[in-house]
Parts: C-alpha cells; sequence; structure tokens
C-alpha cells in the first residue's frame, strides 16, 4: 500500500474525512482503476450518507477485483441499503461463490429473498446459515419468522423456542412468539411473552401496541386503556390507536374519557366514517343530542350511511 493510502486510512480512522477523501481521489485521478482507493473512497461515502455514490464506487471495486468477497458484500449490503433487492442478491451470491460461508452474507441474503417474497429459497438460505452456525439464535428467530409466513405456524413456535433457549433475553424472539400466539389465539401465552418482550425492550411502541391490542381482545379493557396511553405516549399522532382507546374506556363505563378519545383520533383522520360514527354514538349516550345530531348529519350525507344512523338522527331531533 503506497503512502498515500496509508494516510488515507489513517485520517478516516480518526474521523477527518475529507482530508482522506481528498487522499483517495489523488490517487485516482493517476490509477482510475485502483481497488483500494475505491473502495476507501467508498466507504467514506457511505459514512457521509452518501449511499448511491458509495454503491457506484465499491460496485467498481468489486468488479475490479471479483474475488474479494468483502468489496462484493459490502456492495450488496449498498444495494439493499438503496431498495435494490434483485442486485442486491446478485452481489450476495457472487461474494458467496468465493467465500461459501461468508455467514454475514447468508444472513443478509436471507433477508433480500425474504423481501423478494421468494420465501421457499429464504427458507433454504436459512438452512444454510444454521448449518454453518446452530447457535446462532438470530438465524433460529429469522427462520421462524419465514416459517410464520407460509403459515408453518407450529415449526415456527419451535423455531422461536429454539432461539429463546439460546438466548433467553431475546426482546425480538419474545415479541414474534408473542406475535405468533396471538395469532394462534392462545391469549395468556402471548400476554406472556410480549410482557417479557416488554421487560427486556423498554418502551417499545410496537410491543405495547400489540400488548394493548391482546388486552382488548381478553376482555381486559381498563388494562388495555392503561397499554394505549403507553403506546400513545410514544405514538400520539396514530388514529387508530385513539380510537382503540376510546372503546375501551368505553367498556369500562369512563364514557367521558372515550369520547376524548374518539374526539382525537377524529382530528387526526376527519375523513373517516368510523371514527364520527364512534364520536356521534358517545354524544349520544352522553346525552349530547344537538352534537350528536351534527354528527350524523354529516354521515348521511356520505357515501352509503347504515339504515340505523336515520333512527338516532331521529331520536336525536326529538330531544
Amino acid at each position: 500500500m503506497n503512502r498515500a493510502l496509508q494516510d488515507a486510512l489513517r485520517l478516516g480512522r480518526a474521523g477527518k474525512i475529507a482530508e482522506a477523501a481528498a487522499l483517495y481521489n489523488e490517487v485516482l485521478r493517476t490509477e482510475p482503476r485502483h481497488f483500494e482507493a475505491l473502495q476507501g473512497l467508498g466507504i467514506l461515502c457511505y459514512r457521509t450518507g452518501q449511499l448511491e455514490d458509495a454503491a457506484r464506487l465499491i460496485g467498481e471495486a468489486s468488479a475490479l477485483n471479483p474475488r474479494a468477497a468483502d468489496a462484493a458484500y459490502n456492495h450488496a449490503c449498498l444495494l439493499q441499503k438503496l431498495n435494490r433487492p434483485q442486485d442486491a442478491l446478485n452481489a450476495f451470491d457472487r461474494a458467496l461463490a468465493v467465500k461459501p460461508d461468508y455467514i454475514e452474507a447468508l444472513v443478509n441474503r436471507g433477508g433480500v429473498l425474504s423481501a423478494l417474497k421468494r420465501y421457499d429459497e429464504a427458507l433454504e438460505n436459512a438452512d444454510r446459515v444454521l448449518a454453518l452456525k446452530p447457535d446462532l439464535a438470530e438465524a433460529w428467530n429469522n427462520r421462524g419468522g419465514l416459517l410464520q409466513i407460509v403459515e408453518r405456524f407450529e415449526d415456527a413456535l419451535q423455531c422461536y423456542d429454539r432461539a429463546l433457549a439460546l438466548k433467553p433475553g431475546f426482546a425480538d424472539a419474545w415479541k414474534n412468539r408473542g406475535a405468533l400466539l396471538t395469532l394462534l389465539a392462545r391469549n395468556e401465552e402471548a400476554l406472556q411473552a410480549l410482557d417479557k418482550a416488554l421487560e427486556l425492550s423498554g418502551q417499545n411502541a410496537e410491543i405495547l401496541g400489540r400488548r394493548a391490542d391482546l388486552l382488548v381482545v381478553l376482555n381486559r379493557p381498563d388494562e388495555a386503556a392503561v397499554a394505549y396511553e403507553s403506546y400513545l405516549a410514544l405514538k400520539p399522532d396514530d388514529a387508530d390507536a385513539w380510537h382503540a382507546r376510546g372503546f375501551a374506556l368505553q367498556s369500562s363505563k369512563r364514557r367521558n374519557e372515550a369520547l376524548s378519545c374518539f374526539e382525537r383520533a377524529l382530528a387526526l383522520a376527519p375523513e373517516r366514517a368510523a371514527l364520527r360514527t364512534s364520536r356521534a354514538n358517545m354524544l349520544y349516550e352522553l346525552e349530547r343530542f344537538e352534537e350528536a345530531a351534527r354528527d350524523y348529519e354529516i354521515l348521511l350525507a356520505g357515501d352509503s350511511p347504515p339504515s340505523w344512523m336515520h333512527g338516532y338522527l331521529a331520536l336525536c331531533r326529538l330531544h
């Protein structure tokens, strides 16, 4: 490696990106097909968020040296980030042709195959990963996700359990296990899994939302309302969650609080008839008939209102 490349590498490691890039460009002005300079400059572009330039430069480096598995792998990862899955798959395959036991390339290749909805191939890829690393909890979790997609639910559950046997503190596997058990209507077990996932991951919006929905299914409306409140602290613009919290509060006869939730949901998505219907019905239940009538009139002016709404509007006008 010549002096300029050594200095560029040192400057890059020290965080002096512009100075390092200048040295790489100096090399490329005299040797435009210089493998190390192309790859080094590409990595700097990646570090500064210039993904298109990074992919172009590292792709050129990989083409110059097709035996460099790391260059092909880096190119593939960039193409994956740029949402070019077929190109990424081709690059991962080039890396694996040189280095068949390249575990990182195999794992990411599985993600690309899944994104392409080539699930049978993704499962074969998962088996290749596990043949190399049978104790890799993340690989068992990934395989479980694929099996769940193709509706092999019991096999998926076994994979999640295997992942958790290897790594009991694996929050993502607990979350996935909880989601699958919910799908299988094993709701108490699902809640235990989601509680464990939440304990491990902290205030995670996705898990909080799943847990709240599950508490509704379990007919535990007070707990569901609290769970939705925790979720909405992280995702305050989710109209569906405000709506669901409103129903949970309504089930607990906490009508004024329910109305506040329905109003918040409608403010976020005023075009959605279902949200206005919930507010109208809650206003009617609270005997605020004039306000309820205004909502029913708006709804009746829309497309295909239900026939029962005419009766509710008539009753509002009697008061």
